[in-house]
């Protein structure tokens, strides 16, 4: 009788293993990442481009439900972000601690279940933003399309207060510009499978 049970509990957790080490079930190529911070400030309006930023996502396609995002992975160099003004860009490094901390990132690991409605879906992606130093749990809205049979392409904003991650909304002209405290991440990638997304 013992022996059964404990052959029937090998069973139940070579089960349980090979459903968490379960690999995503449409490999993704990561072919276009875009990445770009708006902001404000009392002057005018800025943007700053991130330059060869990295994205690596896992997406699953079960035969029933819907899509669910796996895990999802961004990060750019701090010193990769550019604006028109080289002045500003030189401002922006010191505030943002890129010498210390010169990786930008998010990271989510868990499983996000998205809503489908015909070749647009979307979700919540909760995950870990780390800026400057300093990590803070955030949720990362998700919106993708099928572009074409084995073309989808997923994009989002995240809105986040400098302040928060210890940053100083930098200055210039003596002061004179004051950049506000709040500031958007717009992310846009596109990824092609070799199965078909639809």
């Amino acid at each position: 009788m013992r022996l059964i049970q404990k052959i029937f509990l090998l069973i139940i957790l070579f089960a349980f293993a090979t459903a968490e080490g379960q690999s995503p079930n449409m490999p993704l190529i990561n072919v276009q990442t875009k990445v770009f911070i708006s902001g404000t400030s009392n002057l005018h309006n800025w943007h700053m481009n991130a330059e060869n930023p990295q994205c690596q996502l896992a997406f699953f396609r079960p035969d029933t439900g819907n899509p669910v995002v796996g895990k999802v992975f961004f990060k750019f160099q701090a010193t990769d972000l550019k604006s028109e003004s080289t002045i500003m860009d030189r401002k922006a490094y010191k505030a943002l601690k890129a010498k210390k901390y010169p990786v930008i990132r998010f990271v989510s690991e868990n499983r996000t279940p998205l809503t489908v409605k015909n070749a647009h879906f979307s979700g919540i992606k909760t995950g870990s933003l780390s800026i400057a130093g300093i990590t803070h749990t955030v949720n990362l809205r998700i919106v993708g399309e099928s572009l074409r049979a084995d073309t989808i392409s997923f994009s989002g904003s995240l809105a986040i207060k400098m302040s928060s991650f210890g940053i100083s909304p930098p200055t210039a002209i003596f002061g004179v510009l004051k950049t506000g405290d709040k500031i958007v991440i717009h992310y846009q990638v596109k990824f092609v499978s070799k199965k078909p997304v639809r």
